[in-house]
């Protein structure tokens, strides 16, 4: 059976920290080389605040509040030009006090019967305990998560499933891989996130896949 292609795919990088959205223009990523003019041009401003700044291109959406900074892209051809552009800035930022990276991959799914969307509900959460409580239990919300990382960084690993709320019958399945300090307030600082994100970008792409094919195969 061929693997599922999902209707929808994107993966966004998240960094919490301390940020001037007002700096995260899309001019001011024209002028740095980070876009091109005619991208900045056409791009459609929702707010430039001091308390948040957010701007969409076909390819990209960037959102930036005070504490929170987030790339998002639904366009696979474009996924690695986010992470190059992520790191880009903030080579160009590198004195921003940042603590914390996410990774995320998320998808949706159609499934090819009713009947097979609910037999991969029943397999990710057996409904036998559950019956004794409701008549008719169904698989809401999934969270696995693996702590420790099992490589150098601390952080974790976590993979969601829902009922997709876009494609119907359909499932949403999320990817988080998170980065942190030791403390979780602890800033690792710019260097530090740009180095994760480069020596982690492609096994997270590549591990993402791998878990959501095993997981569409049963749809």
């Amino acid at each position: 059976m061929p693997t599922p292609i999902p209707e929808i795919r994107g993966i966004s990088i998240v960094i919490t920290g301390q940020f001037n959205p007002t700096i995260f223009q899309p001019q001011w990523f024209s002028t740095e080389g980070l876009l091109t003019g005619a991208e900045a041009d056409s791009a459609t401003i929702q707010i430039i605040h001091p308390d948040v700044a957010a701007f969409e291109l076909p390819w990209l959406s960037i959102q930036v509040q005070r504490e929170r900074f987030q790339a998002t892209c639904i366009s696979q051809p474009h996924f690695e030009r986010v992470a190059a552009l992520v790191c880009d800035a903030f080579e160009l930022l590198r004195h921003t006090p940042l603590r914390m990276l996410g990774i995320n991959h998320e998808a949706h799914y159609r499934a090819s019967t009713l009947e097979k969307w609910h037999e991969l509900g029943h397999m990710m959460a057996p409904k036998e305990f559950w019956r004794q409580f409701f008549a008719s239990p169904g698989l809401q919300n999934l969270s696995i998560r693996q702590i420790p990382r099992e490589d150098e960084e601390t952080g974790y690993k976590q993979v969601t499933i829902e009922p997709s709320v876009k494609v119907r019958p359909g499932v949403y399945i999320a990817f988080n891989d998170h980065f942190q300090g030791e403390d979780e307030n602890a800033v690792l600082g710019a260097p530090k996130i740009i180095e994760l994100v480069r020596n982690n970008w492609g096994p997270s792409l590549q591990l993402s896949e791998h878990v959501f094919a095993k997981i569409t195969e049963h749809l």
